[in-house]
């Protein structure tokens, strides 16, 4: 017999049969009450965690000025940034797919909870985790490049650090309610870019990696007029 939340078992019909059991309260326990839920979702959440946590290392890396030998600054550009973002995301959601479905970014994991396919606890157990990844990859940012002696091949040695380490500022005659709307603008095409290639039923799904990647390189490289 068939119940609202799925088919009784063998002893469950036989204890409806004999009046213990009604097909209400027949059938698997709701997903919150079962033990395997939680450790799967401590699984995914530490993949999003730690991929989180290098996709950021990779980021603030390629968008920091560094100094080269002789002390001059050097500045990364927009280009640059986009690809280094947008390819690093591309691998690491390939590599935690199958495993978390590879959101990296709270918008994307809020998306996917609006449209239904994500429930409340684990949209929060990744958002958390995306955070706390960003922090740590932030802070392995910070540790090499000021905590390090910058040495070079010839064996001199050089006290210039890197300034500007991927400082996000608005450009001159830019006020913040623009970049908000920008921000918000550029995060929602990630957002429908991620959902369609990824939940919705797609034959291009095996390259969503690569095209949510050069979407969020292309997000990149385009905020850079505003920011």
């Amino acid at each position: 017999m068939k119940t609202r939340t799925g088919y009784m078992t063998e002893n469950e019909n036989r204890l409806h049969a004999r009046g213990f059991l009604t097909p209400f309260q027949a059938g698997p326990s709701p997903w919150f009450r079962r033990k395997k839920f939680y450790t799967n979702l401590l699984r995914r959440s530490a993949a999003e965690c730690l991929a989180s946590a290098l996709l950021m290392f990779v980021s603030l890396s390629a968008s920091s000025a560094f100094c080269t030998v002789d002390e001059d600054v050097r500045v990364p550009t927009p280009v640059m940034v986009g690809l280094a973002e947008g390819l690093a995301y591309a691998g690491l959601m390939a590599a935690t797919a199958h495993i978390s479905g590879g959101h990296l970014n709270p918008a994307v994991s809020l998306g996917i909870l609006i449209s239904g396919h994500l429930n409340v606890l684990a949209a929060l157990f990744y958002i958390i985790a995306q955070f706390i990844g960003s922090i740590l990859g932030a802070a392995a940012v910070l540790a090499y490049e000021f905590d390090v002696p910058h040495s070079f091949g010839n064996g001199s040695s050089n006290s210039c650090i890197p300034i500007n380490t991927a400082v996000t500022s608005l450009s001159k005659g830019v006020n913040q309610s623009q970049g908000i709307l920008v921000e918000t603008m550029l995060s929602l095409l990630l957002v429908m870019v991620f959902i369609h290639m990824t939940v919705e039923e797609t034959e291009f799904k095996s390259i969503a990696p690569l095209v949510i990647g050069l979407t969020l390189a292309a997000a990149v490289i385009s905020r850079s007029v505003v920011l």
